[in-house]
């Protein structure tokens, strides 16, 4: 009967989500929770401890005490300074378990970095009504959300993609981690290009590159770049053509692509 109680207890806890985030990831390592469960179940605490926050009027409390700063005394502060705690408390305990899951290794990445990124948009609510404290917040978690992003790539990003001929590549030639996001930056430009001119076409077109991107470096099988037919290549070829010819006349261009296409490929990954 105890244990029939315990089981009982256990199942409604899963079902409710009322998990202390320990216990939740102990289930899922005995396998008695899949992968999908664990994330479903992490994604509505941090969806809950978002909407409590709300509910408790921390902003409001946070844009009083800001405005006056070091006026604040007593009660007033007193108050202002457990605001203060409870959205520190939130972000730093949501990067630990994020954190936590990426040590695993046996989680999809991506998908953590997804829910990070619900936090990302849940503090930017306080940039408003406190400055300092959001910026501090979106770096620790923009810091991970790249760590488990980078993580999810091999360690020479996209080496299953041959690019033999195009632009001029000696056969066997594959495409570098480098040049993997000089490409995704070089899109990302042709994209707001196409928007701002009103090109649905190659707005759509440059999508479709970046996802193929995606997909090529999950991909076990090596893709070849000059002979697929795919959605979006024909544009990527040309854009591979131009990074070649940008890296060998322009080479600071080329490292601004790089940096900008490293952003761009952490936005593409967790959309």
């Amino acid at each position: 009967m105890v244990k029939l109680m315990k089981l009982l207890l256990e199942n409604w806890r899963r079902q409710c989500g009322e998990y202390d985030f320990d216990i939740l990831c102990e289930n899922f390592d005995r396998g008695l929770i899949t992968e999908i469960e664990l994330y479903e179940t992490w994604d509505r605490q941090v969806m809950v401890e978002m909407q409590t926050l709300l509910d408790e009027g921390i902003m409001d409390i946070l844009k009083i005490g800001y405005e006056k700063g070091k006026v604040l005394v007593r009660k007033a502060k007193k108050t202002y300074d457990a605001a203060i705690a409870k959205v520190t408390e939130f972000y730093l305990k949501l990067c630990l378990q994020a954190w936590s899951l990426i040590q695993k290794g046996k989680v999809v990445l991506e998908r953590i970095a997804a829910i990070l990124m619900k936090g990302v948009n849940f503090i930017k609510k306080f940039c408003n009504v406190h400055p300092i404290l959001c910026k501090i917040a979106l770096t620790v978690i923009i810091i991970i959300v790249i760590s488990a992003v980078m993580a999810s790539f091999p360690s020479e990003a996209l080496a299953n993609v041959d690019v033999s001929g195009v632009a001029g590549k000696d056969p066997g030639t594959m495409l570098t981690s480098e040049e993997t996001d000089g490409l995704f930056g070089v899109l990302e430009k042709t994209w707001a290009a196409a928007h701002e001119a009103g090109d649905r076409k190659t707005k759509q077109a440059a999508t479709d590159a970046m996802k193929w991107l995606v997909k090529a470096a999950d991909s076990e099988q090596i893709e070849s770049l000059a002979e697929t037919s795919k959605l979006g290549t024909q544009l990527l070829r040309q854009e591979y053509e131009l990074l070649v010819h940008i890296n060998d006349n322009y080479p600071e261009i080329g490292k601004e692509l790089v940096e900008l296409g490293k952003s761009v490929t952490i936005r593409v990954r967790t959309n």
